[in-house]
């Protein structure tokens, strides 16, 4: 999907949140990507695969090729694609569901001490999310007719783009 028009959408319905600074970052991060704060040292990193993802062989090609399809991911390279590439370990867990649900991970904590989350602070990777209180409290306040929408976006950080830095 084209930028400006996802830009334009969240415009267009946040034009009366109260919290324009919020709305502000937004768009910024529409137009200009999230900044992760990696502050890491450039460098060319290549890997293997964790053992768990040899356990469901089948699982692991469908989510890579999903993540191909949407244009979450790049690849496969027979060379890297840039200077300083960085490649994490891909592996599977699972979670005890009936039945047993399946789970695609990318250990950016590899290699202990010089990995990718090694490399962004705690100050910048850190979410705090509002107290339901909060949006009860917001809703309350905006009066009759007030509707509060949540939404649960499966793999949230597909959906976020990424400064061109990081």
């Amino acid at each position: 999907m084209h930028f400006s028009l996802v830009r334009g959408t969240w415009e267009y319905f946040l034009e009366d949140y109260p919290n324009q600074s919020l709305v502000n970052s937004l768009l910024h991060i529409i137009d200009f990507g999230a900044n992760l704060g990696f502050n890491g040292s450039l460098c060319k990193q290549s890997c293997h695969n964790l053992k768990s993802a040899t356990e469901f062989p089948e699982f692991i090609k469908k989510s890579v090729v999903d993540l191909l399809c949407n244009g979450h991911a790049l690849g496969p390279f027979i060379i890297p694609p840039y200077l300083n590439f960085r490649c994490s370990p891909l592996g599977s867990v699972t979670r005890p569901h009936k039945p047993l649900k399946c789970c695609l991970i990318n250990h950016l904590s590899w290699p202990h001490g010089f990995s990718i989350n090694d490399s962004i602070p705690d100050s910048e990777g850190t979410i705090k999310y509002e107290a339901f209180e909060h949006a009860l409290h917001n809703v309350a306040s905006s009066g009759k007719g007030t509707l509060l929408a949540k939404l649960d976006l499966k793999d949230a950080f597909h959906h976020i783009p990424v400064c061109q830095y990081d």
